[in-house]
């Protein structure tokens, strides 16, 4: 029997809410296993509140009595969800997004024609801060930029993507506070250009929504649809301590061949702390390795480790 269920998030929580947790899911806990902060596999039932004091995620998608492997990643050639943990934030705070915008501005003023894709976009809150990103820096040829390709290799999340796409996107108050930040900056107001607030309720507009296209992919086989003829923004945050290590240099090579000249790579803060908490290599390391430059100006907000790198 295949095991499909939700992955929780439960960030700081108590053995026995844990145990509650599978319970309300009907799964027997003997069938799944956790990851604890310090990066080893731990199974619910002899989990140790004293010793580890969160929770990451759930395993999905495993044989019944089948445990994970130290090292198992999300996603490998065969397209197999191992891990998934598809949570994010509208502009989440792991980079200066007001600097990410001066970079793009300075770096892509006269630039034509660009291809933009995120991977690993999750509930499709990343490429909707792109999307309002983009705009507010270049209000008169934002198309330039569009469309947004946004990928996930969950093919339900990219399903639920799109049916919210076409309703109300709500961001928390929180989430509105970054975004805030990140656009409303100098004398012009932008948030709610990009906002609608309603009472209590932050509602992503439309025109922040359209530009962006949801599609399934595992990001390992998927760089055939690359345009290598127009330089590419090539979002792939966090997403790396997922992503069996073995698999890192082989893609960031291809990915380099693949890049036109001018295009950059972004990957997010968690592809650091994740990776040390995961005791796996750093993506960074590879991107480097294959010839990419790191942009020392555009670093993360935790670790203060670059997460912009151009291909000259």
């Amino acid at each position: 029997m295949r095991i499909n269920f939700t992955p929780l998030y439960i960030s700081k929580t108590p053995a026995r809410q844990v145990k509650s947790s599978l319970a309300a899911n009907s799964l027997e806990s003997k069938t799944l296993a956790g990851v604890a902060f310090r990066g080893y596999f731990n199974d619910p039932d002899k989990y140790n509140p004293k010793q580890d004091d969160s929770l990451y995620y759930f395993c999905e998608h495993l044989e019944e009595g089948e445990k994970p492997k130290r090292g198992q990643s999300l996603c490998g050639r065969d397209g197999k969800l191992v891990f998934n943990r598809n949570v994010t934030s509208f502009f989440r705070d792991d980079i200066n997004w007001m600097r990410l915008g001066a970079y793009l501005k300075d770096k892509y003023r006269d630039e034509k024609r660009l291809d933009t894709r995120i991977y690993a976009c999750s509930n499709g809150l990343e490429p909707y801060s792109f999307s309002a990103l983009i705009q507010k820096y270049f209000p008169n040829d934002c198309e330039k930029f569009f469309p947004i390709i946004a990928k996930d290799i969950s093919e339900q999340q990219i399903k639920e993507n799109k049916v919210k796409q076409s309703g109300d996107v709500k961001i928390s108050a929180d989430e509105a506070k970054d975004a805030k930040a990140a656009l409303s900056f100098g004398p012009i107001d932008d948030f709610y250009k990009y906002i609608l607030q309603d009472g209590s309720d932050y509602i992503i507009k439309d025109k922040v929504k359209a530009p962006v296209v949801f599609e399934a992919a595992n990001i390992l086989d998927d760089l055939d649809s690359v345009n290598s003829s127009v330089p590419t923004i090539f979002v792939c945050r966090n997403m790396w301590p997922y992503v069996d290590g073995e698999e890192h240099q082989l893609f960031s090579d291809t990915l380099y061949e693949k890049l036109a000249s001018g295009s950059i790579v972004i990957i997010g803060e968690f592809d650091y702390t994740g990776a040390q908490i995961q005791n796996c290599n750093e993506f960074a390391d590879s991107l480097i390795a294959s010839g990419f430059s790191p942009v020392y100006s555009l670093f993360g907000s935790i670790m203060g480790k670059p997460v912009v790198f151009e291909k000259k």
